[in-house]
C-alpha cells in the first residue's frame, strides 16, 4: 500500500458512487427526454482565476419567456466530491420547469476547508445577479436549493443574506441587497461540527458514522469538535438558532426520508424557521434513505418532485405559468 494516498482513493471511489447514483436518474425515458427540451452552455467561469472550481453550467429551456425564473444549484457530496457535472440531472430537471439554471461547481476539501465552498458560492450568487439578465433570467424570482451538502451552502447563503454579518464573505452576500425568494434544501447537513452526535442515532447504521465524522473533519480540520465563532457557517442552523434575521427570510421547501441520518437536522431546522417566523414547506418521507429523491425506482422519489412542483406552483409560479402535474415522472419503467 506504500504510495497509495487512501483518502484521495476513497474521494475517488465516492465520487465514481455519486456519479453512478446522479446518472440513474436518467433510466428513465421522461426524464432523458427533458434533454431535447433544454439547452446548455458549459464552463462559464463566475470568479477571475484559472480552476475548475469557478465554473458554471447554465441550462434554459428551449422556449424562453421575456423573463424568467432563476435558479442557484450548489451539488452535494459531503464537501469533498461531486461536481455540476455529477448534479447535470438537476439542471435539466428544472430548467424543464421554466428556470434558468445555474448549476456550480466549488472548492472541496480537505484541500480547501471551510469556508471556501461557500466563499465560492457567495461569489456565484454575486455572479448570477449581475448577470442572469443576459441570460432572460429574473433575479427577483430566484431560488437557490441544493442537497446534503448543498443544502448547507443553500442554507448558509441565504442566512448571510439575511443576517447582517461580519465575515466577509457574508458581507458580499448581504451587500447585494437581494434575498432569494426561495430556498429549497433536501436532505441537508446543516450542523458540520461534533459529528459524534451521530453515534447514537436511532437510524445511523456503521458507515453513516464513518461518513459523516470524516465528512465534518474534511471540511472543519482540526476544529471539527471544537468549532470557533468563526465557524458558525459550518453550522447555518446555530445562527438560526441563537439569533434574528435582519431582513425577511426566504419561502424555505424542506425535504427528507426519514431513514437518513440527518433527519433530525431538518427537524431542527423546521422548527428554528417556524420561530421567526418563516414560510416553510417541510415534507418527511417515511422508509427513505439519504437523497433519495435522486433514485427513479423509488416510489417516494416520483413523490418528492410532485411535492416539488405542488411547491414552486403555490409559491414562485403564477396561475399561468404553472407546470402539470406529469412533468416529473421520474419512474424507471
Amino acid at each position: 500500500m506504500a504510495g497509495i494516498n487512501i483518502g484521495k482513493l476513497r474521494r475517488k471511489t465516492l465520487n465514481r458512487v455519486i456519479t453512478g447514483v446522479a446518472k440513474t436518474t436518467f433510466l428513465s425515458p421522461s426524464v432523458r427526454a427533458l434533454r431535447h427540451d433544454v439547452n446548455v452552455l458549459k464552463d462559464i467561469r463566475y470568479f477571475p482565476s484559472q480552476s475548475k472550481a469557478h465554473l458554471l453550467d447554465i441550462y434554459y429551456p428551449k422556449n424562453l419567456k421575456a423573463t424568467n425564473p432563476v435558479l442557484l444549484y450548489m451539488h452535494g457530496g459531503g464537501f469533498t466530491t461531486g461536481s455540476k457535472e455529477t448534479h447535470e440531472n438537476i439542471g435539466f430537471i428544472y430548467a424543464k420547469l421554466g428556470f434558468i439554471v445555474f448549476n456550480i461547481n466549488y472548492r472541496l476539501s480537505p484541500d480547501h476547508v471551510f469556508p471556501a465552498a461557500l466563499e465560492d458560492t457567495v461569489h456565484a450568487y454575486r455572479w448570477i445577479i449581475d448577470h442572469a439578465k443576459d441570460y432572460q433570467g429574473d433575479i427577483n424570482q430566484l431560488t437557490v436549493s441544493g442537497e446534503s451538502a448543498g443544502a448547507n451552502l443553500a442554507l448558509a447563503l441565504s442566512i448571510a443574506c439575511t443576517f447582517k454579518r461580519a465575515e466577509p464573505y457574508a458581507k458580499l452576500a448581504w451587500e447585494t441587497g437581494l434575498v432569494p425568494k426561495v430556498s429549497q434544501l433536501c436532505c441537508g447537513y446543516y450542523q458540520t461540527s461534533m459529528p459524534d452526535r451521530f453515534q447514537e442515532h436511532p437510524t445511523a447504521n456503521v458507515l453513516h458514522r464513518i461518513v459523516t465524522k470524516r465528512v465534518s473533519r474534511a471540511y472543519l480540520g482540526k476544529h471539527v469538535n471544537q468549532p470557533q465563532r468563526e465557524h458558525e457557517f459550518a453550522d447555518p442552523i446555530s445562527i438560526l438558532l441563537t439569533k434574528k434575521p435582519d431582513r425577511d427570510l426566504p419561502i424555505f421547501f424542506l425535504a427528507v426520508g426519514s431513514k437518513d441520518v440527518l433527519v433530525n437536522d431538518t427537524y431542527q431546522l423546521e422548527h428554528a424557521l417556524l420561530k421567526h417566523p418563516a414560510t416553510v414547506w417541510a415534507k418527511y418521507y417515511p422508509n427513505e434513505d439519504h437523497v433519495f429523491h435522486f433514485l427513479p425506482w423509488r416510489k417516494k422519489a416520483h413523490e418528492f418532485w410532485q411535492d416539488n412542483q405542488q411547491f414552486l406552483n403555490e409559491y414562485l409560479f403564477s396561475k399561468d405559468e404553472s407546470v402539470t402535474d406529469t412533468l416529473l415522472n421520474l419512474s424507471a419503467s
